[in-house]
């Protein structure tokens, strides 16, 4: 159908903050280079909403954090990539064990109303770790603007990396396995625009293949 005249339709698709400005540019250019008559709209917002938006029918699909639990019949989800947490500091932030930094420095706590900032909670937790909390913000850029600006350190998924490297933020890794955030795209699998939700989810993962990545120069 990328071929012929005949109008492809809308994709209605919902893309979390993070996911928006990291990962959803290579995708889309992938995908526009396959189906260059489709149309898409987006919606950002939380992944809790977004899936439910999917649920209800509102969106064909969702890029999201993978939820923490069984999915309805009738809708598939596929893991798309896996971002480890690190700890954000302002550059000149001295020493690079992530505890001490969590301890001692002021903290800049992802949202716990988000999935992801719960799993950043639960590692905190787990560990002990009481941070001497400065703000609580939901939105992965918004933070790293803000210890770029030495408002404090802040424990995140590594959405980004290599736009992080263009920031004045360093990234201390967590000692041993680090906890990862899952992300992947949820779709429903019997909508009038499932089969371009599935065109989507393969350019998902061919653009976030390793190989396929240095291979375009992300």
């Amino acid at each position: 159908s990328a071929t012929d005249d005949a109008p492809l339709g809308e994709l209605r698709l919902g893309v979390s903050a993070s996911a928006l400005t990291g990962i959803m540019p290579i995708v889309l250019a992938r995908l526009y280079r396959r189906m260059p008559k489709l149309a898409v709209f987006m919606e950002p917002g939380t992944s809790n909403h977004l899936y439910h938006r999917v649920i209800n029918g509102d969106l064909d699909a969702a890029f999201i954090v993978k939820p923490q639990f069984n999915l309805s019949k009738g809708y598939a989800w596929k893991l798309v990539t896996e971002e480890p947490l690190v700890v954000l500091a302002p550059p000149d932030t001295p020493g690079n064990d992530a505890h001490e930094l969590m301890r001692t420095q002021p903290f800049i706590r992802y949202d716990r109303n988000v999935w992801g900032g719960r799993l950043a909670d639960q590692y905190l937790r787990q560990h002990g770790i009481a941070p001497r909390e400065r703000l609580e913000v939901d939105g992965l850029m918004g933070i790293a603007c803000m210890v770029s600006e030495g408002l404090g350190v802040s424990l995140v998924p590594d959405w980004a990396p290599d736009s992080l490297d263009s920031r004045r933020v360093k990234r201390v890794l967590l000692p041993g396995r680090a906890p990862l955030r899952r992300m992947g795209i949820l779709w429903a699998r019997h909508m009038p625009h499932s089969a371009l939700a599935e065109a989507f989810v393969e350019e998902a993962g061919r653009a976030l293949d390793p190989q396929s990545r240095r291979s375009v120069g992300d």
